[in-house]
């Protein structure tokens, strides 16, 4: 009954782990790309989970043999990351093994157990792709390794095939349902992330989308009121997109538009935002660029516009042009909303004046 307990006991603390450990998880995926101090962070994380592992164990002889489940901890780092934090993992493991039950004979090849499993299931990552059978035989050969240093120290009493077989059943069961969480976590913030970027991204161009602009808006201008900056507002509009629709089609629409995305990606040099904020409306801000500036980039983007060559789906070349308009903070709007009319108010002018060109008002 005491073994099962100990054994239970693991089993909540693995599930508390993994549970608490996804929450540090959910901004970025736990994989080679990782920066170093989040890897370092989860491997000296799973070397402490072995060791918690431990103290709940069940010392199974007079020889300090220690039974518990630190092998699914070592399978969890090498699973998801690799062999350096896993050695790490194992050396957390094994200096506390040594100090905290004593240099014995059994501690000994308790440490080289460890060992022998972290680098066994290194081993298979590096034979077997990725997924449940993976996670299969590293459990499968941790648990022969347990099981061989069981063998070797616990006397051949009435009661120890009771407890390899409940070793057995548990490892197997825990380690079953600790690959089905980890998954489980692992889908659940990868569905996270996602969502999170479709909450700020456009379907159709992967430019920002309204809603970031107004978040982005109100930081930018409390930060230009704070500061005494500049903020300089863009907004274009495609010239005759409804005749480009009724003339080719939606899905020619919806290429144009995600070419055009490009092109204000590209005339932006990537490290100005970009935002679609209507069917064929982008607005761009500029902190810290007056309103000059913000009339330089409008006739950049209005000159590589004009001279891209759109290619719609069914090969056709056509060619398009934008109205923009611009306003600035404090230059020539003295508020947030301001700065919003004043840049619709220059590209109604623009529109007016011919189209292909930028309006602004001072």
């Amino acid at each position: 009954m005491y073994m099962i307990k100990s054994l239970f006991i693991n089993t909540t603390i693995l599930i508390s782990f993994i549970t608490v450990g996804s929450q540090f998880f959910k901004d970025a995926p736990l994989n080679g790309k990782t920066i170093l101090k989040k890897r370092i962070a989860t491997a000296l994380g799973c070397g402490i989970l072995g060791c918690i592992l431990m103290i709940f164990g069940i010392q199974v002889t007079d020889t300090s043999t220690i039974l518990d489940l630190r092998h699914i901890a070592i399978i969890i780092i090498v699973y998801l990351t690799g062999f350096y934090p896993s050695l790490m993992t194992t050396l957390v493991i094994c200096i506390f093994r040594l100090t905290h039950f004593g240099v014995t004979t059994s501690s000994l090849v308790a440490v080289i157990s460890v060992i022998s499993i972290t680098l066994g299931c290194n081993v298979i990552k590096e034979l077997m792709e990725e997924g449940w059978k993976q996670w299969l035989w590293m459990n499968i050969y941790s648990i022969i390794v347990v099981t061989l240093n069981l063998n070797v120290f616990t006397s051949k009493t009435s009661d120890y095939l009771l407890r390899i077989f409940l070793f057995l059943i548990v490892s197997i069961f825990v380690g079953i349902m600790t690959y089905n969480l980890l998954k489980y976590v692992i889908e659940s913030n990868k569905l996270f992330r996602k969502l999170r970027i479709q909450a700020k991204k456009d379907f159709l161009t992967g430019l920002n989308n309204v809603r970031e602009f107004d978040i982005s808006l109100n930081g930018m201008m409390e930060n230009s009121k704070t500061n005494r900056g500049i903020l300089t507002h863009i907004i274009l509009d495609i010239d005759n997109f409804k005749q480009v629709n009724d003339t080719y089609g939606h899905p020619a629409g919806d290429s144009i538009l995600q070419q055009l995305s490009n092109v204000l990606r590209e005339s932006c040099q990537y490290d100005k935002p970009v935002y679609r904020v209507g069917g064929e409306e982008f607005s761009i801000l500029l902190q810290d660029n007056s309103l000059k500036e913000g009339i330089e980039l409008a006739e950049k983007i209005r000159k590589n516009v004009e001279k891209f060559n759109f290619v719609i789906p069914d090969g056709t070349r056509i060619q398009i042009t934008v109205s923009l308009g611009v306003a600035s903070y404090p230059e020539t709007a003295s508020s947030k909303d301001r700065l919003i009319k004043q840049a619709d108010e220059g590209l109604y002018k623009a529109k007016h004046s011919g189209k292909n060109s930028v309006g602004v008002i001072e």
